[in-house]
């Protein structure tokens, strides 16, 4: 087996190893078997194709053939995310992170034929760290993200402390001696353990957002914790609401200062840049004010502008300094909760280094994203008198992006909160959602989310991943071939299976909720159940070395017991038991929680039954 790499670039040599390897698995270890060349187009005697800018968007050109090919790219990423669209063709699978998750067949590649030129459908294609996670659980991401077509990595936080520190401190946790917080510079050990693997793949790196108005005043931007011992200078800065400046709830990240005062503007701005001259490796740094809402100062100088006016200046302030430091740092703005609504008075002086973020997430993600017309109500700024974290309807939130992008035209993507979309329906919301992006005028999404949400499955996160890469393909398409992948012959009877008990819970809950009759439903669902039995304990009881269709029957299991305790849960509830919930979803909990560990890479326990046990 001869891999002939035309560059000298690590994640060129990564993506050559990685080719390797599958390669090696697929055909049982043979040599001489298969000779390909990767590199640049440039390096592949290749005309590129046309790019808006060849270093952050990705475009591949693939050609296989009797053991013979080459991959190429328009940057080192592309030559990475062209070898896993080879590997793809192929047969591999990656169901979700992990060796759990990864599936390579058993082939020959001498009657082999692939020819691929594929672009990007959007350049923005990232995953954000969110929930309680170790280190292996972020890693385990980062290298599963180019597999199924994402291209970025967003670390909130300076070092991602908060989210570190819920798993290793077991917040919560019941079963598990309590142990103390983490240490910040454990977190940033981490931050720098994860940055490298993002630049081993040549990822784009989001980081920050949150914290910066804190941390340019002595005070850590680490989390939404309270903190008893906050800088006098932070206070003193404070924003005035209702007549008083103080800390919101005792915590920093809630408090707004205030942000027309020109020391708050000058320091945040030389804070945020003195991150950047050290974290050059950072390709989008998020720049955010506070992270609550109607809570704005309100002195007098502050309500003579919108906030977003004041936030413009600050980042204007921060764009002299970077310039002043020959820094071509990019920097992302939003549009969230008090700054939906567009600035009135300041704009930016050079719209070049910025990347506008709309932020608002929704009520309903039931309901697919899609362009309105001008009967949307429109919404008017009145200073801490906004909407709660936005807007109440899928269409208002719709309006408020076509507002924002009629003055927008540089770069954009939405940061949106789909979780993992770990239910079937909820994956195809998010892949019509994708669809829609261009309709409206972005260039893609950053996924704010919990990590461990690969339970059931991980369609919604694999979704998500192959129509951002390419908007052409179709739901029905993603989710068979998913479902093959991960359980084999009986892959279409665990979607069906699924689908219905998932419309099931959903309609036990409405009714239960409604105190209506929900013996039919409950009755149905439970026959629904033992209907699957068989088909779960054949393939439990299947012997074979597939670890990842292994794993995925193994979370069936687990699904079809929390089925039946739910039957038994919602059969308390429709008779009337005032302790329903005690007497069946708060045992499963704990007992699920016992057994965290066997489970741990998959789900969060609370959250994956928060979405079956109202």
């Amino acid at each position: 087996m001869g891999i002939c790499v035309k560059t000298d670039d690590p994640v060129v040599a990564h993506a050559a190893a990685e080719l390797g390897r599958c390669l090696r698995a697929m055909t049982g270890g043979e040599t001489g078997e298969a000779t390909v060349m990767l590199g640049l187009y440039a390096d592949c005697g290749l005309e590129a194709p046309s790019v808006a800018d060849p270093a952050l968007d990705d475009a591949i050109h693939v050609r296989f053939e009797r053991g013979e090919g080459r991959v190429a790219g328009t940057n080192p990423r592309s030559v990475l995310l062209g070898v896993y669209r080879l590997l793809r063709e192929l047969g591999c699978r990656w169901v979700r992170p992990g060796p759990t998750g990864e599936l390579i067949p058993r082939r020959s590649l001498k009657d082999v034929a692939i020819s691929l030129d594929e672009t990007a459908s959007y350049r923005h294609r990232v995953v954000c760290i969110e929930g309680a996670v170790s280190l292996s659980n972020v890693l385990d991401v980062v290298d599963w993200l180019p597999k199924v077509g994402f291209n970025g990595f967003y670390m909130q936080f300076q070092d991602g402390y908060t989210f570190f520190d819920r798993w290793y401190s077991h917040q919560g946790h019941p079963h598990r001696e309590r142990k103390e917080p983490i240490e910040r510079g454990m977190a940033r050990e981490f931050t720098r353990v994860i940055e490298g693997e993002i630049a081993r793949r040549g990822l784009l790196y989001h980081a920050v957002g949150h914290g910066w108005h804190a941390e340019a005043f002595g005070v850590p931007g680490t989390g939404w914790m309270e903190m008893e011992d906050v800088s006098a200078e932070f206070k003193e800065k404070i924003a005035l609401v209702a007549g008083r400046r103080t800390v919101l709830w005792g915590k920093p990240m809630l408090t707004a200062l205030c942000y027309s005062d020109p020391e708050v503007q000058e320091r945040m701005a030389r804070c945020i840049a003195d991150y950047a001259e050290v974290h050059r490796d950072v390709d989008y740094l998020h720049v955010w004010l506070d992270d609550s809402y109607n809570n704005k100062c309100e002195c007098e100088r502050c309500r003579t502008k919108r906030t977003f006016d004041f936030y413009v200046q600050i980042l204007n302030t921060l764009d002299e300094e970077l310039t002043r430091r020959e820094l071509d740092t990019r920097v992302v703005f939003l549009a969230y909760a008090d700054l939906l609504m567009p600035p009135l008075q300041e704009w930016f002086e050079d719209e070049g280094r910025f990347t506008f973020m709309y932020a608002n997430g929704r009520n309903d993600y039931g309901q697919a994203l899609e362009p309105v017309g001008e009967e949307v109500e429109p919404l008017s700024f009145e200073l801490n008198r906004m909407p709660r974290r936005g807007l109440k309807s899928v269409e208002q939130v719709a309006a408020r992006l076509q507002d924002w992008m009629e003055r927008w035209e540089d770069d954009s993507f939405i940061f949106e909160y789909y979780g993992g979309a770990e239910t079937v329906e909820r994956a195809r919301v998010v892949w019509q959602d994708v669809r829609n992006y261009r309709r409206f005028g972005l260039n893609g999404l950053v996924n704010c989310q919990a990590l461990r949400v690969w339970f059931p499955t991980g369609l919604g996160m694999v979704t998500m991943g192959r129509t951002l890469w390419d908007t052409e393909l179709e739901f029905e398409d993603i989710a068979a071939d998913y479902f093959a992948a991960a359980y084999g012959p009986d892959g279409a009877a665990c979607r069906k299976f699924l689908s219905e008990t998932e419309q099931l819970t959903g309609e036990i809950n409405r009714l239960l909720d409604a105190e209506e009759d929900a013996a039919g439903a409950v009755e149905e669902l439970e026959g629904l159940v033992e209907e699957f039995g068989p088909v779960l304990e054949r393939n439990e009881a299947a012997e074979g070395d597939d670890l990842c269709r292994e794993t995925s029957w193994r979370l069936m299991g687990l699904y079809v017991r929390i089925m039946r305790e739910f039957t038994e849960y919602a059969r308390a509830r429709a008779a009337g038991h005032p302790a329903a919930m005690g007497m069946i979803g708060h045992p499963l909990r704990e007992q699920l929680l016992e057994v965290e560990d066997e489970y741990q890479p998959y789900l969060e326990p609370r959250r994956a039954l928060r979405r079956i046990f109202r």
